[in-house]
């Protein structure tokens, strides 16, 4: 049978072929009032800043979102420069970046895909500094199922996971091909670039002229492999107090589902609320499953 999607962002970037992957800053505002223009921004303010930890995607993905939350609303992205040596850091990271946008709360944090892992990382550092954290929104990941589907995808073991497992994947993810014919074809030639640069001859129509051999090196090297290596076995170490949310889709569905919280009742100490949505993964960030992700993220 198939395997369950890991990279679910794919259906976005054949629709858009100028996709970009990898910005040169963390924080990206995604609607008018977080930019400045909107009427009565003030007061909307005053209410509370939304932030949004995004995946590897792009803002330009969350507009849509964006353009429905009534309070300013940024999204947080992996900056193509950062130095980042776990999940931790990466949470310290957005913290910094987070405080030097938005000083004083309250806050409402959400996690698309892999975002979803930083931003409860994010919540549980505000919690322990006494901040206001109204809403914590986890958009169709957990740290329990994101466990299950790097299993579902490499395998129980995977101390010895490496960039050519990871291109396999991308590649049978992202151009629809056959994963045993991606990954006859990389293993056949003889070093990591040979492989990269196949993998650019076969996704050339996905991405914009910015995205060449040197830009997929360090999205393979220092994004996508890095962030698979940070989520591996995550599970937070600390008990989340606030009110959380999840929205999840009907897509993918695997055993691990069958658990109704995807794990958060591990480690949340409220009841978290669970929005089911007849979509896909993409569609979550574009119209009509946009709408209830929304909703989850005003209705705080």
């Amino acid at each position: 049978p198939p395997r369950s999607t890991l990279f679910p962002y794919t259906t976005l970037f054949r629709s858009s072929k100028k996709a970009r992957i990898l910005y040169k800053q963390c924080v990206h505002p995604i609607n008018k009032v977080a930019g400045g223009q909107g009427a009565g921004g003030a007061s909307l303010q005053d209410s509370g800043t939304v932030f949004i930890c995004n995946s590897v995607e792009g803002p330009h993905i969350l507009r849509i979102l964006g353009s429905l939350i009534r309070r300013p609303a940024y999204s947080m992205q992996f900056p193509e420069d950062a130095s980042l040596d776990s999940l931790e850091s990466f949470a310290d990271f957005y913290l910094k970046e987070l405080k030097a946008t938005a000083p004083v709360g309250p806050y409402v944090l959400a996690g698309y895909s892999a975002g979803a892992l930083i931003a409860i990382e994010l919540a549980l550092r505000l919690q322990a500094l006494g901040e206001n954290v109204q809403k914590l929104v986890l958009i169709d990941l957990t740290p329990g199922r994101a466990d299950a589907l790097l299993e579902e995808n490499f395998g129980a073991d995977r101390s010895q996971l490496d960039e050519t497992h990871v291109l396999v994947a991308l590649l049978s993810q992202v151009l629809n091909i056959d994963k045993a014919h991606v990954e006859a074809v990389l293993v056949a030639l003889p070093d990591r670039d040979s492989r990269i640069q196949k993998a650019v001859e076969l996704g050339t129509a996905l991405f914009d002229d910015e995205v060449d051999f040197k830009t997929l090196d360090k999205l393979l090297g220092e994004s996508q492999l890095k962030i698979i290596n940070f989520f591996n076995h995550y599970r937070p170490s600390r008990t989340y107090d606030g009110s959380v949310a999840l929205v999840r889709t009907t897509q993918n569905l695997i055993s691990y589902d069958s658990n109704e919280f995807w794990g958060l009742d591990e480690f949340c100490s409220r009841t978290p609320e669970v929005h089911v949505i007849e979509s896909t993964h993409s569609y979550l960030v574009a119209e009509p499953g946009v709408h209830f992700v929304a909703a989850a993220i005003n209705n705080c």
